[in-house]
């Protein structure tokens, strides 16, 4: 999970005068795109259902899909996409395609994994507000995890 940079800004007026609503992207492989599964009952759906008319979901998410840029597909081919959208919130559900050792061959460049979800997360980077860079939610939950360590 990504916060946007409209999260602490404030966000920018509607044409009618109200806020606009809450842009979430969700971006991913085969379970973000809902492969297999009614339209209705893809998570982005769901979570559009759940959140209401005040967050506009979109999913971008695409079958197969791998975070090594060496893999195919990967979802570096929706980024511009995503970054068009311009989210306030943006997720990322990817990994499973990573590991994948057929004719794909993505295993074989699993070495890359972090350099290129660090990549990744540097390219959504314009958008986010966190020190001028990608906001390591990761980061936020063990200092969490930590707080609730030294409460007990």
């Amino acid at each position: 999970l990504v916060p946007g940079r409209h999260l602490f800004q404030g966000k920018p007026q509607a044409a009618g005068g109200g806020e606009s609503p809450t842009v979430v992207v969700c971006l991913g492989d085969s379970i973000t795109a809902g492969k297999n599964v009614e339209a209705a009952q893809r998570y982005p759906a769901v979570l559009q259902a759940q959140l209401g008319a005040e967050y506009e979901v979109h999913n971008l998410g695409l079958g197969s899909a791998t975070l090594l840029k060496a893999g195919t597909p990967n979802v570096w081919s929706r980024i511009d996409e995503a970054l068009a959208l311009e989210p306030d919130v943006v997720t990322i559900a990817l990994g499973t395609n990573d590991t994948v050792s057929d004719r794909r061959e993505n295993w074989e460049h699993i070495a890359q994994f972090d350099a290129s979800d660090m990549a990744y997360r540097s390219r959504l980077a314009p958008m986010l507000f966190a020190h001028g860079g990608p906001y390591d939610h990761l980061a936020r939950v063990r200092e969490w995890s930590s707080d609730r360590e030294g409460e007990a």
